[in-house]
């Protein structure tokens, strides 16, 4: 099954695509919760109508032992002409940005400008039918008269669902229509049976790099009276991303030894598979975290969550979540913490079902018939031993095991260095 998942057959589709060579592109060369996840339901919700995954890249994507991948090139070359974009902050992202985030040492990303949106022409290749669904526009507000001119014409004859009203605004500004619709993620509970209760509850937390410099002097003390207040709750720490730019298994550590000092009971989860961290987040007493795709995924379980604002994350929330759950400095998170825990459970559940109702109607003005039906959900295979990750032989030995990992690829390796490093200055 690919991500190690036994997954719901409940979720139907009949689909506008002319062409049964429907493609789902996206950045699946790198290491990122969201843009795996996005395909993944995707591929899910269409009972595998949507394949294969399809990358600018010409280098071997090892997502999680998900075979079912090629480039753009070769897909094309075997009579693929329909594509849907999977979603993701792609709308303003440039070729200097994306290679900036690439994990490749040979840059082969890039089919224009724009190289996650596909014009319906280019060079050596035609398009049918060209949807993006769940695009997110962080930098449209930034982009030169250049470069909205070539978005334009990327654009032009492409069906548009972007993720938040922000992104709406922006484009509309620019003369380009889209539709306003919650990330597919929000579906995510609905593809996968219930995780397996925790033995010990604990709350989620994940912090980008940049994020953890900037919020580390408050973000310490918080966790630990928000362990006290739930009587010594264990505190977990995940990574949502291991490519540039995102986390890293170093900076977790450092977090981690910043609360043990404090006499917290925290560990940090090295498992890195997408599922295994959707089911810590369905069994989180919170999550707490600067990733879009984590808060979506609380929002989804009903979790009570605080984000770490990032523009995407607090333009997201503010289309498709409650208000007061989102910190922008330090001295917010805690007052946005105790709101959190405040919040009555059926409000969280109405979030949750709002948000898949709204997703459902989007997704099926191109996927008529789409609905949730009730048949029998089946077991995840792929879950997350809680309160066994913390590997008696330490840091060397996560690293081992992370190092034999099918989820192999640059930039994890880079962070398995680093993290060598670190052990062997310990």
């Amino acid at each position: 099954m690919g991500f190690g998942t036994k997954l719901l057959t409940s979720v139907k589709g009949i689909f506008m695509f002319d062409n049964t060579k429907v493609a789902l592109f996206g950045a699946f060369e790198r290491h990122n919760l969201g843009d795996w996840l996005m395909a993944w339901c995707f591929e899910k919700l269409s009972d595998g109508k949507f394949s294969p995954w399809v990358t600018a890249s010409l280098t071997p994507m090892h997502a999680l032992g998900h075979e079912n991948h090629t480039s753009f090139k070769d897909w094309h070359f075997q009579g693929g002409r329909s594509v849907l974009h999977v979603g993701g902050d792609i709308l303003a992202c440039t070729t200097d940005i994306a290679l900036a985030f690439s994990d490749q040492k040979e840059k082969t990303l890039g089919v224009g400008r724009f190289p996650y949106l596909l014009p319906s022409e280019g060079a050596g290749y035609t398009l049918e039918e060209r949807i993006l669904f769940g695009g997110g526009g962080t930098g449209l507000d930034k982009l030169s008269n250049e470069d909205i001119a070539m978005l334009q014409e990327t654009l032009e004859g492409m069906e548009l669902f972007v993720r938040d009203q922000w992104t709406v605004e922006q484009l509309e500004k620019n003369g380009i229509k889209a539709a306003l619709a919650p990330c597919v993620v929000s579906l995510y509970p609905d593809l996968v049976s219930p995780a397996k209760a925790a033995e010990q509850p604990f709350v989620l937390v994940q912090v980008s790099d940049a994020l953890l410099e900037a919020f580390s002097d408050s973000l310490v003390p918080v966790l630990e009276g928000l362990s006290k207040q739930l009587e010594d709750r264990k505190i977990i720490l995940v990574a949502a991303g291991l490519s540039k730019g995102h986390d890293s298994y170093w900076a977790l550590e450092i977090l981690h030894a910043r609360l043990l000092k404090r006499g917290c009971d925290v560990e940090v989860c090295f498992l890195a598979n997408p599922h295994a961290v959707a089911n810590l987040v369905s069994c989180s007493s919170m999550v707490i975290s600067s990733s879009l795709h984590l808060q979506i995924l609380a929002m989804a379980f009903s979790v009570p969550r605080v984000s770490i604002a990032t523009l995407k994350g607090e333009r997201y929330a503010d289309s498709w979540d409650l208000p007061g759950l989102v910190a922008h400095t330090g001295a917010d998170l805690e007052k946005c913490v105790h709101h959190a825990l405040s919040i009555d459970k059926k409000d969280l559940e109405e979030v949750a079902e709002a948000n898949k109702n709204a997703a459902y109607s989007a997704l099926s003005s191109f996927m008529p018939g789409l609905q949730k039906t009730e048949e029998s959900k089946q077991e995840v295979v792929v879950a997350p031993e809680i309160g066994q990750s913390k590997y008696a032989g330490g840091m060397a030995q996560s690293l081992e095991r992370l190092a034999n990992d099918r989820v192999e690829f640059e930039g994890q390796r880079d962070h398995f260095e680093g993290l060598a490093a670190g052990f062997e200055t310990e």
